[in-house]
């Protein structure tokens, strides 16, 4: 058991005990220098001894963020090749699909390039879309794009005052975000009185089949949390 000022609370249930699993290696190189070194990181991976959610202990930074975001790719760097007919973009569609209908708006938080949005624009007519991430990457004139730090979601709460929001998806962020409870109520904020959140994460239970993902699409540096359909987040008013 390990509890100690260099390990982050708990993001579910701010407990700060934490058993020490394993620990994943990154690093950069050292431009600095004149000689070819890394500057290591180790991202040790927690367990909660209170609430068992599973996470990366470290205390975030932005130097710590630049070095885990160094690429500008569109998609993350983690994901197999895939076809759209077996996407986790495509799966998002299908997983809503009986809430959709003509008039709704719909936010996607983390949005990335907007294929989940696309999707729904081709097949929902006189939808309302929005996307919201760090950088525009949606090249939609039918998508508004809200260029947003998705840590800190409050800093546009102004955009939803009279822009309330019917559907707002997620499709493999909230693993990536440092505060997943601030996250989800920022989001459930910006709802109507009758709006729904639909959320997608890596499944890391012991059993799941990985057959058809990237083995680095369920443990990665760039993943904060980890979740199982037993985490305790599930539970989370």
């Amino acid at each position: 058991m390990a509890s100690s000022s260099n390990y982050v609370k708990c993001g579910i249930c701010q407990n700060s005990q934490w058993n020490i699993l394993a620990a994943l290696k990154s690093g950069v190189w050292n431009t600095e220098s004149i000689e070819i070194s890394r500057i290591n990181i180790d991202f040790n991976i927690g367990k909660c001894i209170n609430c068992n959610h599973v996470q990366i202990t470290n205390h975030y930074t932005n130097d710590i963020f630049k070095i885990l975001y160094f690429s500008n790719n569109i998609e993350p760097d983690m994901w197999c090749d895939f076809t759209l007919e077996c996407s986790p973009y495509l799966q998002m569609y299908e997983f809503i699909n009986e809430h959709l209908r003509e008039g709704l708006h719909i936010a996607d938080f983390g949005a990335g390039s907007g294929t989940t949005l696309k999707l729904i624009n081709e097949k929902v007519n006189s939808s309302v879309l929005t996307s919201i991430d760090f950088h525009n990457h949606t090249q939609s004139e039918s998508i508004t794009h809200i260029t947003a730090d998705l840590n800190n979601l409050c800093e546009i709460s102004s955009f939803f005052t009279s822009n309330p929001i019917n559907i707002a998806i997620s499709t493999h962020v909230l693993e990536h975000i440092v505060n997943p409870i601030e996250y989800l109520s920022n989001i459930a904020n910006y709802l109507d009185d009758e709006g729904l959140i639909f959320i997608e994460v890596p499944n890391c239970s012991p059993k799941i089949n990985v057959k058809n993902i990237a083995a680095t699409n369920i443990v990665h540096g760039q993943h904060i949390h980890y979740y199982t359909l037993k985490d305790p987040l599930i539970n989370q008013p």
